[in-house]
């Protein structure tokens, strides 16, 4: 019942499965040869069911023409078709069917033949033939089935069944973008969020069934003229959507994740100098204390020190006055010694006399003495004497008993003759008073003795001025005890000032040491503190970075967590915005992004919004004759109320398909210039300044959206920078960012869509310069580039490499779709095919495997062709070959370029279509040798594919222009990018031409003013790259480098004099504006009037104005209107001036190319527009108008609330 619901491939599995060959022709490029085709495939599978008598599958597709049908009747009625067969066939037939291959001229025997050939094929053929419901949304052909069946009636009388495919529904597209999704084979994850992974996976699925199914209805909705619906949303569009979503989103986190990593790497040596900071702050409150500690202690010290002076000064001062008083002493003693000496001076040559002359006795003495047994008296009175002073018995055994002892000699010396007893004294007295007690005397008894005699007078007499000089000597000792005493109290007085002198020494070193250490502590201080400064000068000179790489950080770290939403938006513009127009795109992404904000992308939200499209109409048609035996009562249903941007639906009855209403939609869309807004626009790079603070942002509203996308996505935020977008500005490329999304998808659709390229509908020739400018690309991004692993992007391998040819050929799965069939040809072929095996599960049941591999006409090609690559080729400089379609050459050069890489441009394929050969390298159908080498097959010919190879396709020629000599394309193949000139561009171009007469100054100004903004831009942007990369760069510490604050520095001064600059020049932009400002209302006008001119063309295709065209109309009216300079007026009164001659020059040049009828309605259209310029009238009223009173289903109340007041009632 509708295209691209899976029933050839459908056919095509239960024809392997029940061991059946399959036979299917395809559309031919040229439609004349589709008839063709299709009896030479009708004959073949003939032929194969009923000579072979095998089961036979035969597919057939309504696409091959009206005229087929009747043959597939005639075949599913008689088993064969008016003159399908010659004369030379049949006897073919015949003879093959007869035994041995004998051949007759006999005709009951030739008929009787070909009846039983007829038969078998009843018996063994099985034709399945696919129809398609044409009508679409807005168009009134819903009854196309049923007129093609009333045609052709056999095809439900001899059907066997009737199968009713339906498009994918909400739930199917879902569960299978879920089951997609979860598929990690090709090593790209989807970078969900750990914490909400189902629901967003969950949210994904169904707003990719939204999406597609949303597009699908822009699409009807925007072709809606189309009397059948162009094939250009397909299933497997639907999977080249979830292809592209995980590779963006997996290229995103990629991007982000390696702009964030050098962002965190900035900032950790940010924060590392910060920390270094940090520590030297607490160093510095390390220090203080011990610098205070240290302090005191000076101070205790220099208190000590004061203290100890003044105590050494003290006992100084008593050292001096004990000094004072021994020599007061001194004195007196000395006069009481000298008179003490001068006593014993008389009396100690005596006695040092007789202790002399006892020095010199000896042992022999005493033993002479101790020899008397009866001593002499003179001996015996002398040693009575002796005994006396040793206070011994006078006797001379007491004698002898002191005489034993061997020092008897030395204790007379050393005699204590200062303590003689005052008895002892007046005994020895009266000894020495003897006369006979004389040394002569007893020297005459005995030496010895006499020398004794001699000391004991010595003795006496000494003892005798002794005992005088006693008071004298008392009076010595006293005054030399005081004297001795006084001595002492210096000395220790003495002793205690140098006990304080050594503390006052150590008290002074002490102070020294201690002086030395906070001096010491003081210049560690200072030498941290002046790290400090440095340190808080650098950091605060490089604010401006911090915050910025703060931001920056935060921003990606954002657009990380955006990543799933940005890919699902960006994979869905570039899948399917390219066939729509800007404001079909414009609408279609904002309701995307207000969905997705609400969390409400499900099929209830889907069937709300689009409740009249075929996919509901058919299920909901489905349901009701299940439900009801197909009669089902239908509600009128109505909508009212709502504004100006709300669809206006009629829907009478629900049983079958209706005509959906129109809300009425300007002429010219007002949308923005990106690249003025871009060159408006201060990021942070310039917003950002040294005294801000970082500010967090409120997130609050991101964590209730499942899919939260970054604010005011657009596909050049994720696909394209600013320095590429000021490169094609510069370059003077189309700036309207209908153009700039076009070029992106271009680019992303090469690259990056697995089963299609590019086909780009451009007639205003735009096509070879985008080509051109996206070659050189560097924002250019593959599978392979994110992939976790290594995969060969799903490339099969071509087992048929591996094996030789006489190989024989094992099972093989059937195709799985249109993209991997094998195409075996009959003898009138001009090529023999063979078909590249896949890999998978094989069937164990199938018996005669190449006899079922099926049989279908994709690469049949209507001439003969010798294609072999050149080893060399010349390289063009840009690597680019621009080829026509009707290039005689253009198929051996298509082959080089595959060969040696070089990208190609196709124009003009409205002339010529591609070769059939080159049908699986439109689908992107690669494989791998047995050398890896990645291969394409052409034909029968396989040749290696370089990788830098790039394919575009483009016509001229709208989608909606049809006639003869122009070749149709097979959309669902392609993947289809509108590069007609948007209402933007228009305005652009308009103003531009407007300028060129009215102030010729103002483009130069215009550029170079555009010029130097993205210029001043760049350098802001390098001034921060720099700093960035050198800190990046730097081995050490960020403190440690010498160079970055002079570096910072020179960024302050740049970045502010680029601001200053770029102030300027957007001040002098503005200034600009100004000068074109009056004409904007015009120039609109006149945008207007193109675009009313191009609806136009819907009625008549020779409507078809090309837009160079209108601009030479418009220019010519402008110079016929030139005044010359300095005479142009009032601005106001010079555009209206304006616009009403070029509303007459554009009316003059329709009248002659359009019928009277159309003619009035473009003036009706045209006025409708202008009162919608003007506000005298709204979208919703206009609907009313347009769509009528009537099919809208209100009752007279309603229907008077709702009319306008300059509508009248009867309106229709």
């Amino acid at each position: 019942m509708s295209y691209c619901t899976g029933r050839a491939t459908l056919t095509r599995l239960a024809a392997y499965v029940a061991h059946c060959k399959l036979f299917e022709a395809k559309t031919q490029s040229h439609p004349g040869h589709n008839l063709q085709v299709l009896r030479r495939y009708i004959k073949l599978s003939c032929f194969h069911a009923g000579v072979s008598g095998k089961q036979t599958v035969l597919l057939v597709h309504e696409d091959l023409g009206e005229e087929g049908l009747y043959d597939i009747a005639s075949i599913m009625a008689e088993g064969t078709a008016p003159g399908l067969y010659s004369e030379t066939e049949i006897q073919d037939i015949v003879g093959q069917l007869l035994p041995g291959g004998v051949q007759t001229k006999k005709v009951e025997k030739i008929e009787q033949v070909f009846n039983k050939y007829i038969k078998r094929i009843k018996q063994n053929l099985h034709v399945i033939v696919c129809l398609n419901y044409k009508g679409n949304n807005f168009s009134t052909q819903v009854n196309a089935l049923h007129n093609k069946l009333q045609k052709h009636p056999g095809l439900l009388k001899h059907c066997v069944c009737i199968d009713i495919f339906l498009p994918w529904s909400f739930k199917s597209l879902a569960q299978v973008a879920k089951t997609w999704l979860q598929d990690n084979k090709s090593g790209v994850a989807v970078p969900w969020n750990p914490q909400h992974s189902n629901e967003q996976l969950e949210a994904t699925a169904n707003a990719m069934a939204f999406i597609h199914l949303s597009s699908k209805t822009a699409i009807e909705r925007q072709f809606c003229h189309q009397r059948e619906p162009l094939r250009i949303f397909t299933p497997l569009t639907f999977l080249e959507f979830v292809h592209l979503f995980k590779t963006i989103a997996a290229f995103l986190v990629k991007t982000e994740r390696a702009k964030g990593k050098k962002y965190e790497q900035a900032l950790n040596k940010i924060n590392e100098a910060f920390g270094s900071i940090a520590d030297y702050r607490n160093e510095v409150s390390d220090l203080v204390p011990q610098q205070m500690s240290a302090a005191r202690q000076v101070t205790d010290l220099v208190a000590q020190v004061e203290s100890s002076k003044q105590n050494y000064i003290k006992a100084l001062e008593q050292c001096k006055i004990q000094e004072e008083t021994i020599y007061q002493l001194q004195n007196p003693l000395e006069s009481l010694r000298q008179t003490a000496q001068t006593e014993f001076d008389k009396v100690n040559p005596i006695y040092q006399a007789a202790v002399k002359v006892l020095d010199n006795l000896d042992l022999n003495s005493v033993e002479e003495l101790r020899s008397y047994p009866s001593p002499p008296d003179g001996v015996k009175f002398v040693m009575k004497a002796v005994c006396l002073l040793f206070n011994k018995p006078q006797t001379w055994e007491g004698a002898k008993a002191l005489m034993v002892n061997p020092d008897f000699f030395q204790e007379l010396i050393f005699y204590k003759k200062d303590d003689i007893p005052e008895p002892i004294f007046q005994e020895m007295k009266k000894f020495v008073n003897d006369p006979s007690f004389v040394p002569e005397s007893i020297a005459q008894a005995s030496s010895a003795a006499s020398s004794i005699c001699a000391w004991i007078h010595a003795v006496y007499a000494y003892s005798t001025i002794q005992r005088k000089m006693k008071p004298r000597m008392k009076d010595l000792m006293e005054a030399e005890n005081k004297f001795t005493q006084a001595q002492a109290q210096l000395g220790q007085f003495r002793v205690e000032a140098q006990q304080i002198k050594t503390n006052l020494e150590q008290y002074i070193d002490q102070h020294k040491e201690a002086i030395k250490v906070a001096k010491a502590i003081e210049k560690q201080i200072q030498a941290v503190e002046k790290k400090i400064a440095r340190a808080s000068n650098l950091m605060d000179n490089m604010s401006m970075q911090h915050f910025l790489w703060r931001s920056e950080l935060k921003k990606t770290r954002k657009q990380i967590t955006c990543a799933p939403g940005d890919a699902l938006l960006t994979a869905a513009c570039v899948a399917y915005h390219g066939p729509l127009d800007d404001k079909s795109r414009l609408d279609l992404i904002q309701n995307w992004l207000e969905l997705i904000k609400q969390n409400t992308l499900d099929a209830q939200t889907y069937e709300e919004c689009e409740p009249y499209s075929i996919t509901a109409k058919l299920e909901f048609l489905k349901d009701s004759i299940s439900q009801h035996e197909g009669h089902v009562d239908s509600d009128d249903q109505s909508e009212s109320g709502g504004d100006a941007n709300d669809n206006n639906f009629s829907l009478i009855k629900q049983t079958c398909p209706q005509v959906k209403t129109f809300k009425y939609i300007s002429a010219v869309y007002d949308s923005s210039k990106y690249y003025r807004s871009e060159l408006k626009r201060q990021g942070t790079m310039e917003s950002v300044g040294p005294e801000q603070e970082f500010i967090e942002d409120d997130d609050d509203d991101d964590e209730n959206v499942i899919l939260p996308t970054r604010p005011n996505l657009t596909l050049q935020d994720i696909l394209s920078d600013f320095d590429e977008l000021s490169e094609w500005l510069m370059l003077n490329l189309p700036t309207d960012l209908h153009s700039v999304q076009n070029a992106l998808m271009m680019r992303v659709c090469c690259h990056n869509r697995k089963h299609c390229w590019p086909l780009l509908i451009d007639p205003d020739n735009q096509a070879e310069m985008w080509v051109k400018a996206l070659h050189k690309s560097h924002n250019i991004f593959t599978q392979k580039d994110v992939a976790d692993f290594v995969v060969d992007d799903d490339i099969p391998y071509d087992e048929s490499f591996f094996k030789s040819e006489d190989a024989e050929d094992t099972s093989r799965p059937p195709p799985s779709r249109e993209t991997m069939l094998t195409y075996n040809l009959t003898e009138s072929s001009q090529y023999s095919y063979s078909r590249p095996n896949t890999r998978g599960r094989q069937s164990q049941h199938t018996a005669d495997t190449e006899e079922l591999l099926p049989v279908t006409s994709v690469t049949n090609s209507w001439d003969n062709y010798s294609l072999h690559p050149d080893t060399e080729i010349d390289l063009p400089s840009s690597n680019l070959w621009v080829l026509e379609a009707d290039d005689p050459n253009i198929n051996s050069r298509l082959i080089n370029a595959i060969v040696h890489g070089v990208t190609v441009l196709i124009t003009h394929l409205e002339r010529r279509p591609l070769d059939p050969l080159f049908r699986g390298l439109l689908l992107k159908q690669f494989y791998v040798d047995k050398d890896g080498n990645k291969v394409v097959r052409v034909g029968d010919m396989v040749f290696n594919y370089h990788q830098n190879f790039c394919l575009y396709l483009s016509t001229s020629v709208p989608l909606f222009v049809k006639g003869d000599g122009l070749y149709s394309f097979p959309l669902n193949r392609v993947c289809v990018i509108n590069m007609a000139v948007s209402d933007e561009a228009i305005i652009n171009r308009l103003m531009f031409e407007t300028m060129q007469v009215e102030k010729k100054e103002f483009e130069g100004q215009r550029r170079s003013n555009e010029n130097d903004i993205i210029l001043h831009r760049q350098r802001l942007a390098r001034e921060h790259e720099i700093i960035r990369e050198k800190t990046l760069n730097l081995t050490g510490p960020l403190l440690d480098d010498k160079t970055m604050l002079d570096s910072l520095l020179a960024c302050q001064t740049n970045v502010e004099h680029n601001r200053q600059i770029l102030q300027e020049t957007r001040f002098m932009g503005d200034h600009l504006e100004e000068k074109f400002a009056h004409y904007t209302p015009f120039v609109k006008h006149s945008a207007m009037l193109y675009n009313v001119i191009g609806k136009m063309s819907v009625l008549y295709p020779c409507y078809y104005l090309p837009f160079y065209k209108f601009v030479e109309i418009f220019a010519d009216v402008i110079r016929s209107r030139d005044r010359g300079k300095g005479s142009v007026g009032a601005p106001q009164m010079r555009a209206q001036e304006l616009s009403d001659a070029v509303t007459h020059g554009v009316f003059n040049y329709a009248r002659l190319m359009m019928f009277q009828q159309h003619y009035n309605l473009l003036a009706l259209i045209v006025c409708l527009e202008r009162m919608l310029r003007q506000h005298k009238t709204n979208n919703k009223e206009l609907s009313l108008f347009v769509n009528g009173c009537q099919k809208l289903g209100l009752n007279d109340v309603s229907l008077a609330e709702q009319k306008p007041n300059w509508m009248e009632t009867n309106t229709a």
